[in-house]
């Protein structure tokens, strides 16, 4: 998991985890690039 600096990170980041111990297969590689996307959003300047 990649350190994220900001409390919305980091609860972005503990939603993740939870989410991985419930999910397998197809699931968890659909949620693993939704949550890719969020953190390339949450690099932008203006988010």
């Amino acid at each position: 998991m990649p350190n994220f600096a900001s409390p919305v990170g980091r609860t972005l980041a503990m939603a993740y985890q939870k989410s991985v111990t419930v999910l397998s297969g197809n699931d968890f590689l659909n949620v693993t690039r939704i949550f890719a996307r969020m953190q390339k959003a949450s690099r932008k300047p203006d988010f």
